[in-house]
């Protein structure tokens, strides 16, 4: 669950900003997948 709901306010943050470092921290975290 804490997992998932991160995971989407990461994503709505991407959005929102649309920065290549914030894509590129969610790709490249294991933590979030």
């Amino acid at each position: 669950m804490y997992f998932m709901h991160s995971q989407q306010g990461y994503y709505h943050q991407l959005k929102l900003r649309q920065k290549p470092c914030v894509k590129k921290k969610i790709y490249t975290n294991p933590k979030l997948k």
